[in-house]
């Protein structure tokens, strides 16, 4: 199966709300840092990482007392280049937690 993606970073999109609004609020990262429980170093790493957990990034709104949805929202007057690529994928089944759960137990049946 063949899948033409226009790839846009999200986490980049995260990173550059995060800065942006705690400029306007005047707070420093290594303070917003302190506020969530990281290290500044460990902070920085995380904003560099290609993912981030939402537990994190809902402390983060709790402490710039902003919406979520702020966040990771992508609100930029220009719009991104998008990078073009096509790959080759796998279909691939996606489950919530609960499905995924209910589907190993019954398969945990069958064995039994």
């Amino acid at each position: 199966m063949l899948v033409h993606l226009h790839i846009i970073s999200i986490v980049k999109v995260i990173e550059k709300n995060i800065r942006a609004e705690a400029k306007k609020q005047g707070i420093r990262l290594y303070v917003l840092a302190s506020e969530i429980g990281l290290t500044e170093p460990g902070f920085y790493a995380m904003l560099n990482k290609e993912s981030m957990k939402v537990k994190t990034l809902e402390k983060i709104a709790e402490v710039l007392q902003v919406p979520f949805a702020l966040l990771i929202a992508d609100m930029q007057d220009e719009p991104v280049k998008p990078v073009e690529q096509t790959i080759q994928a796998p279909v691939v089944k996606i489950y919530t937690y609960d499905a995924w759960n209910q589907s190993k137990q019954k398969q945990k049946l069958k064995l039994e």
